[in-house]
């Protein structure tokens, strides 16, 4: 803005506006209006700005926790990435993430197989809701719809009834 101004100063020839806002209220009212208008504009498109880096920074995180096996860090990383911007990668992820924890629990021997199947159950219902809220967000990618056929297949890899024709 600053060398706008400069521009448009060094353009300025013999003609010169000058124009006291005491004179005319109404004028120096209305610019003073729009002025506060750009400026709470800009401030909430700033805060928008940064919100969606913030959620893709903890995404990544969450990306790299799940990578390194962390899944427990994984997981808040991705939930608290969802709460402030949530987008389908990020639901994929979050499904990941579950995916990740069903097959944790479901490779425990030292469970009891009431404990390991609620756990088998709870993550299984996790990874499927973040697959189809993520089709829902963003229904023509298709890495959302082979996700839920991932989901599916491993659900019927652990035997559960009508995974195969959700798959």
């Amino acid at each position: 803005f600053v060398l706008l101004g400069l521009f448009i100063a060094s353009l300025e020839g013999e003609q010169k506006r000058v124009c006291v806002f005491a004179e005319n209220p109404r004028l120096g009212f209305g610019i003073v209006f729009v002025l506060t208008l750009l400026i709470i504009a800009s401030i909430v498109a700033g805060y928008a700005v940064i919100e969606r880096y913030v959620a893709r920074m903890l995404a990544q995180q969450a990306s790299v926790a799940l990578v390194s096996g962390e899944v427990e860090k994984a997981a808040e990383s991705v939930t608290a990435s969802i709460n402030l911007a949530p987008r389908d990668e990020t639901f994929r992820l979050t499904a990941l993430i579950a995916l990740a924890q069903m097959n944790r629990a479901a490779a425990d021997t030292t469970l009891a197989p009431a404990v390991m199947q609620e756990r088998v159950r709870a993550a299984a219902g996790s990874a499927i809701v973040a697959g189809l809220e993520a089709a829902k967000i963003d229904q023509e990618n298709y890495q959302n719809w082979a996700l839920l056929g991932n989901i599916y297949g491993s659900l019927v890899s652990l035997g559960v009834q009508g995974a195969h024709e959700e798959a």
